[in-house]
Order: structure tokens, then sequence, then C-alpha cells
């Protein structure tokens, strides 16, 4: 019969290890700060759509969406909708772009730090999955986690992505046919409506 150990717990880190895991620390704090950038260009896309005196409106109901995804979602059915065919396959790049670097930054957000490798040689690295302690390796896989290395250069995807949101965020906020569809004095949902009213009426002694 094999009798079940509890392993013993690791000695305290080292100055040169207890320094990875500040690094590490760090750079997480770095990445989320710059993934702010995406977000927030995200949304100066969305308002490029509603006009100056209705940006305060529409700014209430995008961020009562609670999700990056939904957000996201909103943005590319505004586009589909009124972009041209250039600008439309533009943002398809993005948008595929935007949900990659999203799935690292959940994963920075909500992973687990560990330490990786044999004392007094180890270092601090983090899940590059959200942490489920079912599925983790034992031993754990270096492969399956960012190093302080990755997440500095996740910053550097994160600002580049910014960059290129906000370059196509101008070209919108400039494209004078794509303001004069969203100016149009008669909007689609109101022919609509005309023609096939919804409202809820009653017959008399219904």
């Amino acid at each position: 019969m094999t009798e079940n150990r509890e392993k013993s717990p690791s000695p305290e880190p080292t100055e040169a290890e207890a320094t990875t895991g500040h690094e590490l620390l760090t750079w997480m704090g770095n990445v989320l700060t710059c993934w702010q950038g995406v977000e927030h260009t995200i949304a100066d896309v969305y308002l490029v759509f509603f006009s100056p005196v209705r940006s305060d409106a529409a700014s209430v109901a995008f961020y009562a969406i609670r999700t990056f995804d939904a957000r996201l979602a909103a943005v590319n059915a505004l586009v589909g909708f009124f972009c041209s065919e250039a600008q439309k396959l533009k943002w398809a790049d993005l948008y595929l772009l935007a949900r990659k670097r999203s799935s690292a930054r959940n994963a920075v957000a909500h992973g687990m730090v560990m330490r990786h490798g044999r004392p007094p040689r180890s270092e601090f690295v983090i899940g590059q999955s959200i942490y489920d302690i079912s599925d983790f390796p034992d031993p754990p896989l270096k492969n399956g986690f960012y190093t302080r290395k990755e997440l500095r250069d996740m910053c550097r995807e994160f600002l580049r992505l910014t960059k290129k949101i906000d370059e196509f965020r101008e070209v919108l906020a400039h494209d004078r046919a794509l303001h004069a569809r969203l100016g149009a004095r008669r909007q689609r949902v109101q022919r609509h409506e005309a023609l096939y009213p919804v409202r809820v009426q009653n017959p008399e002694g219904f």
C-alpha cells in the first residue's frame, strides 16, 4: 500500500529569487496598466459613432457593459453596419488581435504566481491560463507560465495594439461619408418602425 505523504514546503527564497518575484509583480502591474490603453482606445472608437452632444449617453451605455468581449462586440457591430469595406477589413484584424491579447491580459489578472525550478535557483512566474487546481501539472512545466521577459514583451504588444486602434479611430473620425451616414435625417430603425409598428395595442373590451 502506497503511503500518501505531503511535500515539504519550499525553503524561503534567496535574495536573488526574491528579486525575480519583485520584478514579476512589477511587470504584472505594467501589463495591466498598458492594457488600460487598449480598453480606453476601444471606447474612443465606439464614441466616434455618436455625435459629441450624445457622448455622455453613449458612454453610460457602453460602460454598463461589464466585459471587454461584450464591449468589443458592440464596436464590432457598429463597424460592420456603418463602415466601408476597407475599414471593415482593417477592423477585422484589430478585432481578432484585441481578442487574442485580452486572453493574455486575463491570465495576468487572474493567473497563479509560483516559483519554478529548484531552490536556490528558482524564479517566480505566472500561469498562462486562469488558475485551476484540478489541471495544475505536477511537476509544473515552465512552458505553461509567463516569465518576466514575456510580461515585458506583452507590455510592448499592448502599446503597439493601442497605437493601431487609435490610428483606426483617427481614420473614422475624419471620414465624411461615414458621418453623413451616421447623421442621416431618416434613420433605418425609424423607417422600419413606421412599416412594422410594435406598439402594444389592446382591443376594446379585451
